[in-house]
């Protein structure tokens, strides 16, 4: 019997753990998502610290039928802007989550929203695809909002933008930043 407390008190003690872990994982996640996302690439957006103030806000909402407002969203080569995402349905995030992701324009979209569906501590952005990504707003639930300030890339294209939540992007929640 008491090597049976024992164990059960080895495995409480690992869940509260695990879940502690998970909670500081989902706090950076969030954290670095409001920012702006690093990139190695030449077209990328400075860092934040050296981001100007925007010249302008777009404002993109999402729906609890997985779609943006906007799949198409005209910006200037070298623009900084603040990009705002209301998810106006109503549903929680954990069931209905919407970020919305700009991609740089080489991005394959299919294998990013693959492996980002494996990423839930990281808001559905894969780690792995971190350097692809232009900008990024935190995920969100029914009824909240994030903002991103980003300077857009200085390379004209279009930039495919989308939710990265599993199974949003197939269902039609994407669209193009036209760099123009």
């Amino acid at each position: 019997m008491k090597n049976q407390k024992t164990h059960f008190g080895m495995i409480a003690l690992l869940l509260a753990c695990i879940s502690l872990f998970l909670t500081a994982c989902g706090d950076k996640a969030s954290t670095s998502s409001s920012g702006q996302s690093g990139s190695s690439n030449a077209d990328a957006p400075a860092k934040e610290a050296e981001t100007p103030e925007p010249s302008r806000e777009i404002v993109v909402e999402a729906n609890d039928q997985m779609k943006f407002d906007k799949t198409e969203i005209i910006i200037a080569p070298g623009e900084t802007v603040k990009l705002t995402l209301n998810n106006v349905g109503t549903m929680p995030k954990f069931s209905m989550g919407h970020n919305l992701v700009i991609l740089d324009k080489a991005a394959d979209v299919a294998a990013f929203a693959e492996a980002s569906a494996m990423s839930p501590a990281n808001e559905y952005i894969s780690p792995d695809f971190q350097d692809k990504v232009v900008a990024a707003t935190a995920l969100l639930g029914g009824g909240e909002t994030d903002s991103v300030v980003f300077t857009a890339p200085k390379t004209r294209g279009d930039y495919p933008f989308l939710c990265s939540f599993p199974g949003h992007v197939q269902a039609g929640m994407k669209g193009l930043l036209k760099v123009q």
